[in-house]
């Protein structure tokens, strides 16, 4: 009677660990992402890149340490009112409401660390939305990735979620007058290559249905 009672506990708990693990491989998974408004540009021109999170579950709070060259890019300072060199809060988290850790960079490595959290009575946020976003200045022609080196989210119960990169570190170009007006004229041309040949194609349509018409 007792060997049979064992193993009915036994064969539970192993049942519960099997269900907490399809439970743990079915949650979804919190993406992060780099976004920029321009991948091209030219020395002195400014780009605006957002860390984006996607499919976020509850979270409290965020530990970003971004990375970029420093001899082809600075990073601009978006708060001029305090010593160190600020990158731009985002909007997931409220501002209003958060506590920031750490928002520094340095010119010299050209590293970011961004650390903020939401202070309690706060909600926790979920969904997607911007966490963080920088401006960078092109110093010199060249090129340059803009990588996310570490990133974490936390919980307001103290759990760490690690996420996942959706995508390559996002890759900028300084390039000369010349690359540029280059790219146009590539553009253009082909452009007009795609026209010439849709007028070209819509006067033969025109030509048969005439032809039929006198028949």
């Amino acid at each position: 009677m007792n060997t049979r009672f064992l193993r009915i506990l036994l064969l539970g708990a192993v049942l519960f660990v099997q269900a907490a693990r399809g439970n743990a491989a079915a949650k979804p998974e919190v993406y992060l992402a780099l976004t920029g408004n321009r991948p091209e540009m030219h020395v002195g021109d400014s780009v605006t890149v957002r860390a984006m999170v996607q499919n976020a579950p509850e979270i409290y709070g965020v530990q970003l340490l971004l990375g970029v060259d420093p001899d082809v890019f600075e990073i601009v300072d978006t708060d001029l009112r305090k010593g160190a060199v600020q990158i731009q809060p985002g909007t997931f988290f409220d501002p209003s409401q958060c506590f920031f850790v750490a928002n520094r960079t340095d010119a010299k490595t050209g590293t970011i660390q961004y650390v903020s959290t939401l202070l309690n009575p706060a909600p926790s946020s979920q969904g997607d939305g911007v966490l963080a976003s920088l401006e960078l200045r092109a110093k010199t022609l060249g090129s340059s990735d803009v990588e996310i080196r570490e990133a974490k989210f936390g919980t307001r119960e103290g759990e760490l979620i690690l996420p996942a990169l959706t995508r390559d570190p996002l890759h900028l170009r300084v390039l000369t007058e010349t690359q540029s007006s280059n790219g146009v004229r590539i553009a253009l041309l082909a452009a007009l290559g795609t026209l010439t040949a849709a007028l070209a194609a819509s006067l033969v349509g025109v030509r048969v249905r005439m032809r039929r018409a006198r028949v």
